[in-house]
């Protein structure tokens, strides 16, 4: 049911305050109401986004040029999902796996993932996931996405604002979490000015990739350290998909690639190519051009192999060849550097607004050039085409500034690790040092893989409901 503050005030104990209903909030409201568990959802938007609190969200970044961060996300019922794209896919196995230099891996697996993935088509409206073959003679696949249309707040808002079990607390953010030390008491909220505590039995933070670290930060310095006992990676080893344009490609049609709705084709590297040569993973993303943009590349590659060029025209004019952008998007190499911070300036309610620290190494460059040579060399090698890469990928050039930048996919600041030394949950998503505390969403990432990550959110949220019903029934 949908609620007030003030009449939260009135009501019996709820077992679970779940705060941010985006994928995670909701889709970990639902799994609870299923377990019969009473249930306080709250979001610090209204029903639909709005100025007023989207300037909540507004911040700096510090290092490469990114999104403004009050447009990379929503503050409103259903979060980011009103305005994702819906790409949805699983991460590979081997992205729950430590790689010597690159990640430190996750102290759970992907099969502990895998049981939840039914559930998580369903709440998405997804089909069945399509198989990924290898590509002949080379150590690249096709992987696919699924789109989802589901924006969360729309789909599920009948069904919570109508439920006994669930109360959901609109235009109340939390301003700090608090804590007597190893315990949860409360959760001091603001609600169109009015201050008020909250309690419950458990809590979840489930605000997104970077204000779960913004609140964690702010409430632990208003508890004096109390509420995170090692800080030393919160808020850190942060990351995003970096997407950027790699070159651009002319294919034979005998090159035989899946094009999605889209006109869209994906090759990624084989789990063996990422060991031997240490590579992140990586999506290379075909995007099949129209005319104009395919004559100007068999143009552009008549400069300098114009045999090689009538050939091309002729085979496209006979539609036997077309031409493609090349881009990219990857797994970013966790960092400490990388990181939120809290910086100078307050907002409306008090707290600091964010300082997104964020920067790209030559090792996020490496894998996806490496990636995109091995394309190149089957596509020559098999006389299938020709692939042009620009100058910033195999250069000495900084990335560019003027790109897609990143998917708005933030991942990291609340890690998942076996030890509060490495991170900031424990395999179950409960904070460490915390008897009552627990984390939701693409924030407890270890490492990001290349999908988009919705899908292993919604699958994380679901394993905790889980786990969370378990420790009731025991």
């Amino acid at each position: 049911m949908k609620v007030s503050v003030g009449q939260l005030a009135q009501a019996p104990p709820f077992d679970y305050c779940v705060v941010g209903s985006g994928p995670a909030g909701i889709t970990l409201s639902l799994a609870l109401e299923d377990a019969g568990k009473r249930v306080l959802l709250l979001e610090g938007g209204g029903e639909s986004p709005s100025e007023a609190s989207q300037e909540l969200y507004r911040g700096e970044t510090l290092g490469h040029a990114y999104r403004p961060l009050h447009g990379c996300r929503i503050r409103a019922f259903g979060g980011s999902s009103n305005g994702w794209g819906g790409w949805c896919r699983a991460l590979d196995a081997v992205d729950f796996e430590a790689r010597p230099g690159l990640t430190d891996g996750w102290p759970i697996s992907h099969g502990d993932l895998a049981p939840y993935a039914t559930r998580a088509d369903e709440l998405l409206g997804l089909g069945a996931a399509g198989e990924e073959p290898p590509l002949p003679g080379a150590s690249l696949k096709q992987s696919r996405f699924r789109y989802s249309t589901v924006n969360f707040g729309q789909k599920f808002r009948k069904r919570l604002f109508a439920s006994t079990h669930v109360a959901v607390a609109l235009d109340t953010s939390l301003v700090a979490i608090l804590t007597e030390g190893a315990k949860v008491t409360g959760l001091l909220v603001d609600s169109g000015g009015e201050r008020k505590t909250l309690s419950a039995r458990r809590y979840v933070l489930a605000t997104g990739g970077i204000e779960n670290s913004r609140l964690l930060l702010w409430s632990n310095q208003l508890a004096q350290g109390r509420l995170i006992g090692n800080t030393a990676t919160l808020g850190r080893y942060w990351m995003e998909h970096p997407h950027f344009t790699l070159g651009e490609i002319l294919l034979k049609q005998v090159a035989g690639l899946h094009f999605d709705e889209y006109d869209v084709s994906f090759v990624s590297p084989s789990t063996e190519l990422m060991v031997r040569e240490r590579l992140l993973n990586s999506a290379l993303r075909i995007i099949r051009d129209g005319e104009t943009q395919t004559l100007d590349s068999i143009r552009r590659l008549a400069r300098v192999a114009p045999r090689l060029a009538r050939a091309t025209l002729r085979d496209y004019r006979q539609g036997n060849s077309y031409g493609a952008l090349l881009r990219a998007s990857w797994e970013q190499r966790p960092r400490a550097e990388n990181r939120v911070a809290l910086g100078p300036q307050k907002d409306r309610l008090g707290i600091p607004r964010v300082a997104l620290h964020w920067t790209l190494d030559d090792e996020d460059r490496r894998s996806a050039r490496e990636c995109a040579h091995h394309l190149g060399r089957l596509i020559a090698d098999l006389d299938l085409g020709r692939l042009r890469l620009d100058d910033w990928l195999s250069g000495g050039a900084p990335f560019p500034t003027d790109d897609e930048l990143g998917g708005c996919h933030h991942m990291g600041g609340t890690r998942m690790a076996l030890t509060p030394e490495q991170g900031i949950v424990d395999r179950d998503c409960k904070v460490f040092g915390q008897g009552n505390l627990y984390i939701a969403g693409s924030s407890v990432f270890p490492s990001g893989g290349f999908s988009n990550p919705t899908y292993t959110i919604v699958q994380l949220a679901l394993r905790l409901a889980e786990h969370l019903t378990r420790l009731e029934d025991t």
